[in-house]
């Protein structure tokens, strides 16, 4: 989205409905909960905020039944180690929105060169009728603004709450390049070519997943924490283990 000079200026260009809900659920959040309120992590916060990532978007995506992205020890570690140094180059902006005591909504942003990149991001299933997600989101969008920046990229993904900003669409191309391995008996170029197509399989089943999501909705409370073994992502898992041990 190309951002204007001002917050007014920006919601001008939303339907009367964003609007609307934009200010219904800010209100219904200040007025539910006292202590809320929306801050950036520092060196101070920086762990908690990223721990609260980690548990919000995991819970988020378990309970449609999905492994989500943050689960892996070494995932977390790895963006542990990416926060602490772009915090230190001055690009992180992880957005937190504390309310009823605790961290309920995260946001991964980086700002970098006029634009902020809305990464990944953290709601609790629990607070879904306050709608923290878009919350937390028009709020980095206005601090965007307040910056200066010229721009807020969602980045990769045709997901349906992006739409309600009225954002533009930009249309990238991605090159897979194989490589073949010596000693192999003529069969040099089959690790390679496995690797395409597993490439290909799991973008397939992506768009799969978030589509049995949107069909599955939400788990009852109190269900087994583990991914629904019809799940298009439990599938690709054992494919990938699989390539990996014949690796």
């Amino acid at each position: 989205m190309t951002l204007p000079a001002s917050w007014d200026e920006f919601t001008s260009r939303l339907g009367k409905k964003m609007r609307s809900n934009l200010g219904y659920y800010e209100r219904l959040l200040y007025k539910s909960f006292p202590d809320a309120r929306h801050f950036i992590a520092d060196s101070s916060s920086i762990q908690e905020g990223m721990t609260a990532l980690f548990e919000l978007h995991q819970s988020r995506w378990n309970a449609r039944w999905l492994p989500g992205v943050l689960g892996s020890r070494k995932v977390q570690a790895f963006h542990r180690d990416v926060a602490k140094r772009f915090l230190e180059a001055g690009w992180l902006r992880l957005h937190l929105l504390y309310a009823d005591g605790a961290l309920r909504s995260a946001l991964y942003c980086f700002r970098m060169g006029g634009r902020t990149l809305y990464y990944l991001g953290g709601f609790s299933p629990d607070y879904s009728k306050f709608s923290l997600g878009t919350v937390l989101t028009a709020m980095a969008i206005r601090h965007a603004i307040g910056e200066g920046c010229t721009e807020f990229d969602f980045l990769r993904g045709n997901e349906e709450y992006k739409y309600r900003w009225l954002p533009e669409e930009r249309f990238n191309q991605r090159l897979v390049l194989t490589q073949s391995r010596g000693r192999l008996g003529g069969l040099d170029e089959l690790p390679g070519k496995a690797g395409f197509a597993l490439n290909r399989v799991e973008r397939y089943v992506e768009h799969r997943a978030k589509a049995f999501a949107e069909q599955h909705g939400r788990r009852p409370q109190g269900a087994h924490r583990s991914p629904d073994a019809r799940s298009p992502l439990s599938a690709v898992t054992r494919i990938r283990r699989r390539v990996n041990r014949a690796d």
